[in-house]
C-alpha cells in the first residue's frame, strides 16, 4: 500500500447531498458497539461518493508494535508473528455532527465538525492515544500511553476525570517515546454505568484491570474494582457480551 495512504483521514459523502440527510445511525465506539460488531443496519449507496474533506497527519501513525517482535525474551521464543496490530490507523467514531479520533502522533484526541472537517477541540495527553475513543452520555472516554484513562466533555473537550490504578508515575522508553510502565492500550468500554479499561505493558510486571464509575471515575460502588493481573499483558479493544467483559491479551 502507498505509504501516503496512511496520512489520510477523510469523510466521504454523496455528491450534492448534505451529511445530515445521510446520517441515520451514529458510530459511537470502536466497531460501532460494545459487541464490536462493525455493523449498522443502515444501507449506504456507494455510487457517487466523493471526498468532502480530509485531515492529513504530517507523518504516518506510529503503532505500538510495528510488526512482529524480534523474539519473546520472557519465554525465549523466536520467529514470532505480528499479533498486536490494533493501531495502524487513527480510529474514528462519529456522533451527531461531530467526528472524534485519537492520534499516536500528537498524543491527543481530536473533535472535528462532520460537515467541514474543522477542529472543534483537542484534548492532549502526555503520550500516544492508540485506540478509538468512546462516546457515552455526552462524554468522551479514551486511554493514553501516559498511563491514564480519561473522560472529557464531548462538547468542549474539558477534562472531567482521569484515572490510573498505580500510585507511581514510572516511565520507560518505547519506540523512541517516553511512556508509562502501565499504558492504557485498551481504550475505554462503557457499559451499565461503568467504564472498563486495562493498564499493561510488560509480562513480568503486573497488569491492572479496572472498572470505575463512568461519571466520577472512581472505583467505588457495585461492580467497580481494580484487579491486579499477573503474567498477562492486556492490549486492544475489549468487548461486552451479555454477561462478560472480554479483554484481549
Amino acid at each position: 500500500m502507498n505509504r501516503n495512504a496512511y496520512l489520510l483521514l477523510a469523510i466521504l459523502i454523496v455528491a450534492n447531498t448534505s451529511i445530515s440527510s445521510l446520517r441515520a445511525d451514529d458510530w459511537p465506539t470502536h466497531n460501532h458497539d460494545n459487541h464490536r460488531s462493525g455493523h449498522t443496519p443502515e444501507q449506504l449507496i456507494v455510487e457517487g461518493l466523493v471526498e468532502s474533506w480530509a485531515i492529513r497527519s504530517p507523518v504516518p501513525p506510529s503503532p505500538a508494535w510495528g510488526g512482529p517482535a524480534k523474539w519473546d525474551a520472557f519465554s525465549g521464543v523466536r520467529g514470532m508473528r505480528s499479533m498486536r496490530n490494533y493501531d495502524p490507523v487513527f480510529h474514528v467514531i462519529i456522533v451527531g455532527e461531530r467526528v472524534y479520533f485519537g492520534s499516536s502522533i500528537d498524543d491527543a484526541v481530536h473533535c472535528v465538525d462532520a460537515n467541514s472537517g474543522e477542529e472543534v477541540w483537542r484534548a492532549t495527553t502526555d503520550a500516544p492515544v492508540r485506540l478509538a475513543p468512546t462516546h457515552d452520555d455526552g462524554k468522551i472516554y479514551f486511554g493514553s500511553d501516559d498511563g491514564y484513562a480519561y473522560c472529557v466533555d464531548a462538547a468542549s473537550g474539558e477534562l472531567i476525570w482521569r484515572f490510573s490504578p498505580v500510585p507511581e508515575e514510572r516511565r520507560i522508553v518505547n519506540n523512541g517515546r517516553m511512556i508509562s510502565f502501565w499504558p492504557c492500550r485498551t481504550g475505554v468500554l462503557v457499559e451499565g454505568g461503568r467504564a472498563y479499561f486495562a493498564h499493561s505493558l510488560l509480562p513480568w510486571k503486573p497488569s491492572y484491570l479496572s472498572s470505575v464509575d463512568a461519571i466520577t471515575g472512581r472505583p467505588l460502588g457495585v461492580g467497580c474494582f481494580v484487579k491486579e493481573v499477573p503474567s498477562t499483558t492486556l492490549e486492544g479493544s475489549p468487548l461486552a457480551s451479555s454477561d462478560l467483559i472480554i479483554v484481549p491479551q
